[in-house]
Parts: structure tokens; C-alpha cells; sequence
């Protein structure tokens, strides 16, 4: 086998071991109900796009996740 096929078949190992540890890491994340968003907001328009954003793979990653939500795609509610 030549280098060059040699080097191919190395780096499809590689990649496929980095396919299988990002299937891990999904895997590992949590995924939240729309109930559980409701919990904490009251929004259900808010919990339903929390879903559909999630699963996040860190806080950081779900707070600003939940920042562009609430500020861009859930319409204010109007006083009482």
C-alpha cells in the first residue's frame, strides 16, 4: 500500500472516531419539555421555541439561546 492510501485510510479512521464522539455528546445532552420551559417563564411561545433550539451543549449555549428567543421571537405580552 502506498503512502498516500495509507494516509486516506488514516484520516477516514479519525474522522469516523470524531463522528462517534460527537454521537456521544448528543447523546449526553439534555433535552428539555415545553412544560419544563413553562415552569419557568410562563411563555408558551417561549417554551416552544426553547425546544425546537434545544438540546444545547452548555449553559452559555442555552442562555444565549433563550436571550434571542425572548427578545426576538416572542412577541411582548400586554399589561393587564
Amino acid at each position: 500500500m502506498n503512502h498516500s492510501r495509507r494516509y486516506s485510510k488514516i484520516r477516514e479512521r479519525e474522522r469516523e472516531r470524531e463522528r462517534e464522539r460527537e454521537r456521544e455528546r448528543e447523546e449526553e445532552m439534555e433535552r428539555y419539555e415545553e412544560e419544563e420551559y413553562l415552569a419557568c417563564c410562563g411563555s408558551t411561545q417561549f417554551a416552544k421555541e426553547m425546544v425546537k433550539a434545544s438540546p444545547f451543549a452548555s449553559v452559555q449555549e442555552a442562555v444565549s439561546a433563550a436571550r434571542d428567543i425572548w427578545f426576538n421571537k416572542v412577541p411582548p405580552s400586554l399589561p393587564i
